[in-house]
């Protein structure tokens, strides 16, 4: 019976839809005995923590480019031998598996979906995305990519309230097949350091009061609004102990030169930090009086809800993605969209009232403990699985997956 199934990640980057699916994934195989497999589109840093949790493969294949007549011999082989070979191995291993059900978790996966239809089995797509994220990969990737995802898709998970919003109305998928199960973190968060040594390192003052941010530095998570939201935080306070560190992005990005020369020309780069991908992001959300999130659109950020986890209250933009739906009146400030004044006023507001910060972050806590961790999401997940496909309900017909 074909009872297994094939996870399909669009990479292994430690970004948010791979993270939440390989939370998943561990959730799975310690609270069920469904047999599964992985199937990793690009390569990346949580490769082996995917290997760990049960038998991954590999779509790219493997082979370093060479340059001059060497490279071009080896270019030529791998094009017409060795590429055809390694995919017609794969499709012969994952065969081997017995696949009754495919999860991909991206809409970046249409392409995949394609190659993998052989298998001639269910799909369902874990959407993460917004219509950012599909027109860029639509624009950047293979053109038959949303043909192939909507032609081999037979229901879809969205994160958020909005982004089911945006499958029905922008790319007319039906309402029926589209279930909400809202991102999630994991059901306790450790902490590794706290906030005085964090602060000390980043020479500022114990008593400073820490504005948070986090993401890569681009666009559409709005790295270009910080040096204005810095500025406008300054021009409404006399005090100079607000400061603001952001934990992410690539130091090499044009918009980090850009955001350094900004600060410095406007006078506002002592009370900024900009430091990079962390191994430990969550000791540093630690030290954080409240979050903001500048995003121009951002389905249902892990940040947001790590940070919420730590009772930080959240600041966010009406319009900007579904951290409204979390935020509400009670957890901090929706306020409208790309009005950097008005998210200036809270955080000052946020800053000079104390126990009505503790209690937008006390209730931020409440929220994601009770509604979004993964044993109340996971649960959710595996249920609809089991709608898309019946046959993986029956454990006993399941293979046995080495711990």
């Amino acid at each position: 019976m074909l009872n297994s199934i094939l996870f399909v990640s669009h990479e292994a980057s430690r970004t948010g839809a791979p993270i939440v699916l390989l939370h998943f994934l561990k959730w799975l195989k310690q609270n069920t005995n469904i047999y599964f497999v992985i199937l990793l589109k690009k390569d990346g840093e949580l490769r082996s923590e995917f290997e760990a949790i049960a038998p991954t493969y590999l779509y790219p294949f493997p082979y370093t480019p060479l340059n001059g007549l060497k490279g071009k011999v080896i270019g030529n082989w791998n094009t017409y031998i060795g590429l055809p070979n390694y995919y017609k191995n794969l499709k012969k291993a994952l065969e081997a598996h017995n696949i009754g059900l495919i999860y991909a978790n991206s809409i970046e996966s249409g392409k995949l979906l394609h190659f993998l239809s052989f298998l001639n089995c269910r799909v369902i797509t874990h959407v993460h995305e917004l219509e950012y994220a599909f027109h860029f990969t639509q624009k950047y990737n293979d053109p038959e990519n949303f043909n192939y995802l909507f032609e081999y898709t037979n229901h879809y998970i969205a994160v958020a309230n909005v982004v089911k919003k945006n499958l029905v109305e922008q790319h007319k998928i039906k309402e029926q097949v589209v279930d909400i199960v809202y991102e999630f973190v994991p059901d306790n968060i450790t902490l590794t350091s706290n906030s005085s040594k964090i602060k000390q390192s980043l020479n500022i003052p114990d008593d400073a009061f820490i504005v948070g941010l986090s993401g890569t530095m681009d666009l559409r998570k709005g790295f270009d609004l910080l040096i204005q939201l810095v500025k406008e935080v300054y021009s409404q306070i006399s005090t100079k102990d607000i400061y603001f560190i952001w934990v992410g992005g690539n130091f090499d990005s044009e918009y980090y030169f850009v955001a350094n020369m900004d600060a410095e020309r406007t006078n506002v780069n002592k009370f900024i930090r900009l430091i990079g991908p962390q191994k430990d992001p969550i000791s540093y959300f630690s030290c954080f009086d409240i979050f903001t999130l500048l995003s121009r659109e951002d389905p249902f950020p892990l940040v947001c809800l790590e940070n919420a986890l730590l009772s930080k209250p959240i600041i966010c933009f009406e319009g900007g993605g579904g951290m409204p739906e979390l935020v509400e009146e009670n957890a901090g400030f929706v306020v409208p969209y790309l009005n950097i004044s008005s998210m200036a006023q809270k955080i000052i507001y946020l800053k000079q009232n104390p126990s009505i910060r503790y209690t937008f972050g006390e209730n931020a806590k409440k929220k994601v403990a009770h509604k979004y961790i993964t044993s109340a999401c996971a649960p959710q997940i595996l249920n609809i699985i089991k709608k898309v496909n019946p046959g993986i309900e029956q454990p006993e017909n399941a293979h046995n997956q080495s711990s």
